[in-house]
């Protein structure tokens, strides 16, 4: 979907803020300083006012086990649920926490929106490229309460949004 035009910054917001009440995630791709960051926190102060809400800045991401306690402590937040870890492997927690959020979200009858800045450095934290992009996918098919923001600029990214066989698409 292009979104080329719009005349403002405040229509692409309520475009996009749109969309997302309508359950539809959204990939917001630009170029390095184009201004994604803000656009994307504007739209998480108007979401998180009203519906359950994780933001993450891979920026300051460095491993698999960073992104997985991001999720944790929100899911701890959000549903007031505390859980061990069952699985030693990072993959395996990572599958385990979007699982375990998907089934609450689903069963509580509440959408979540995540809100994930550069996801284009989700590369940088994995040891292949499909690695994170099967939990996403799965997430996608499986849980309709699970709504995604991200913020791109580069082609990983994107191509994860452009292959027509992606949920992501």
């Amino acid at each position: 979907m292009n979104i080329t035009n719009f005349t403002t910054r405040e229509d692409i917001e309520n475009f996009i803020i749109s969309n997302l009440q309508k359950k539809r995630s959204f990939a917001i791709y630009a170029l390095k300083y184009m201004g994604k960051t803000y656009l994307l926190n504007q739209i998480y102060k108007e979401i998180k006012a009203k519906k359950d809400t994780i933001y993450i800045d891979m920026s300051y991401i460095f491993n698999l086990e960073d992104f997985y306690n991001i999720f944790k402590i929100n899911i701890k937040r959000i549903f007031e649920n505390k859980f061990d870890d069952v699985f030693d492997d990072d993959l395996k927690k990572i599958e385990f926490i979007f699982n375990l959020l998907g089934k609450k979200a689903e069963n509580e009858n509440r959408d979540i929106y995540i809100f994930i800045d550069n996801f284009e450095k989700i590369e940088d934290i994995q040891n292949s490229k499909l690695d994170l992009n099967y939990i996403f996918n799965n997430s996608f098919i499986n849980f309709q309460n699970l709504i995604f923001c991200v913020t791109i600029n580069n082609s990983f990214g994107i191509d994860t949004f452009k292959d027509f066989k992606s949920p992501l698409y």
